[in-house]
Formats: structure tokens, sequence, C-alpha cells
């Protein structure tokens, strides 16, 4: 449901200056100032460290705002998100909104509604746009996570880890590919038992396994092309035990949505899928690593205010 109901009330900014290399820090100034300009109250807040944006969020909503503004990547909205959560996503005026500022890395959930990034989300911003979108809420051994884009295991998270630990991200969308090769060079074929809407875990060997809630993932990748943010469903993309050169091959198509045409990919939409493991496994959600025993993962509709 989309509306536009310009707020009166002050934005808190999240600024994560070292997104993006530093392209977040040098960049948020003259975004905010456009803001203000536009007669827009906003209040920047800096991170310095992982977690900070969390703490921010929660020390600011319990002074009462509840208009967010994310600056930086995929990272500084999932933090954002969760320190929102849970009730900045509940009705009445516990209800909170937040709107995306692409200043980092990427920002594959905002790619959900424009292609304009910045210059989109400012004029939502200063036209009052606000529309409903779904949450997807990760339950896991020591607590849970709420995100609004991706939940990736297997390929789809190992890419991401070494990505990262091996400082291939300074590269930009080369380091990305060093990323792949690097990943596809140990290629494994690990198992984590799912299960949709009450039917049998399946157990099978996996390339990669993720749960969508929008289209795309690491910016231009249509992961699940049938993926809405308005449906109250997760998408379940799964893909059994692939060989290197399938991978190699398969792999591009993702950027044009059509890696369903091989036979070991498969989809399925379900307001709940669950997982049955003990052991800690590392995934990837909306670009951030965690280290986790996944329980279940279930489609909050229409949980949260977007400015876009």
């Amino acid at each position: 449901m989309d509306s536009h109901t310009h707020s009166t009330q002050p934005f808190v900014a999240i600024v994560n200056p070292a997104a993006g290399g530093g392209r977040c820090g040098r960049r948020a100034p003259a975004a905010l100032a456009q803001l203000r300009r536009a007669g827009i109250e906003v209040e920047a807040r800096e991170t310095q460290a992982n977690g900070d944006a969390v703490r921010i969020v929660r020390e600011a909503y319990d002074e009462g705002y509840r208009n967010f503004i994310a600056a930086g990547g995929d990272g500084t909205c999932f933090e954002v998100l969760n320190g929102l959560a849970p009730h900045g996503l509940e009705g009445g005026e516990r209800r909170a909104s937040l709107a995306v500022l692409p200043l980092g890395t990427g920002n594959s959930f905002l790619r959900e509604f424009t292609t304009d990034g910045t210059d989109q989300a400012i004029q939502a911003l200063i036209e009052g746009r606000r529309r409903r979108c779904d949450v997807l809420l990760l339950t896991h051994r020591d607590g849970q996570a709420y995100f609004v884009n991706l939940f990736g295991f297997g390929f789809a998270a190992d890419v991401t880890i070494n990505t990262v630990r091996r400082r291939y991200k300074r590269y930009g969308a080369l380091g990305y590919v060093l990323g792949v090769l690097h990943t596809v060079a140990r290629l494994r074929h690990p198992i984590l038992p799912t299960r949709i809407e009450g039917g049998e875990f399946d157990a099978r060997p996996l390339t990669f396994l993720c749960v969508c809630n929008s289209r795309y993932t690491a910016g231009a990748m249509l992961m699940a092309p049938a993926a809405s943010v308005h449906d109250g469903l997760a998408d379940l993309v799964r893909v059994e035990a692939l060989g290197r050169f399938d991978i190699i091959r398969t792999f591009p198509k993702i950027y044009r949505g059509t890696h369903f045409e091989h036979p070991a990919v498969s989809t399925h939409s379900s307001p709940r899928i669950e997982f049955e493991t003990t052991e800690e496994v590392e995934v990837m959600v909306d670009g951030e690593i965690l280290k986790i025993v996944p329980q279940s993962i279930e489609a909050l509709p229409s949980a949260l205010d977007v400015c876009i």
C-alpha cells in the first residue's frame, strides 16, 4: 500500500561513514543538506563500529523518534532494522518508518523499487512517500534477527565470507568476482535440512540455499524473480549439488533470473520455512555474516513502513 504522508516529525539519520570504502562519509553531508533545504528536520548520528547502529536506533527510539534513515550499505540497513524491531514494527504510535540512502557498497532492497538509488530515496523523503513492506524474521538458537532482503547459506554465503575475509571488497565489483573464484576453487556441498509448510525435511547436499524477501541480491543479481515484498511470503531458492563447471556456467544466469532453467534449481514460496540442525553454520543475512544455529524464517506481512 502506497501513501503520501509527509511527516513534520524529525528524522534520525544513522550514517556509517566507513561504508563503501569511505564514500558514505564523503557523500552523506550533501544528501542530508538537500533534505534540510527541503524543510525536513534531520539529526545525523554516526557509527564507529559494528553494532553501533543497533544501539543508536534503540536510544533514539526510546527518546521518542519514529522516523529513521539508514545511510550506508546493506549492513547499515540491517542494523537499523534490528534496532527498530520489534517495537517499531508494531502498529499505532510505536510504529516507525525507515528510509534508505544507499551511500555504501550497495543496497539490494532499494533496487526492488528503483534503480535511481540516492536520488529516488531523497525525492521519496521530500514527497513523504511511504509503503508497507514485509519483513522476514530469522529465529536461531540464541535469539532472533530481522531482515528485508536475503538469507544465504552455502555458496551464496561463502562468496560474501571469502570476499570480506580475503579483503577483496576493496576492489569493488572485481572483488566480488575474486570472491566467487575463490569459493569455486574450494567448493563444498553442505547440508541444511529444510522444510516448508509442514512437509518433510529435505536434507540433500546443496550448492546453496537462499531465502528471499525481494528479487535482487548483491545489487544486480535477480536471485528470486518472482519474490515480492508485499505478498506475506518468503521465497526459498534451493540449488542442489553442482560441480565446478556447472556453477561457472550457471552462475552468470542469476543476473538475468534464468538460473531456474537448470534442473538443480528450484523455488518455493511459503509464510514459514524451518531448519533442522544442531550445528552452528555461517550464513549471510542482508550482507552480514552470522554464525548461528538456524531454526526458522517467518514472513511478517506489511511489518515495515518504508519511505520510498
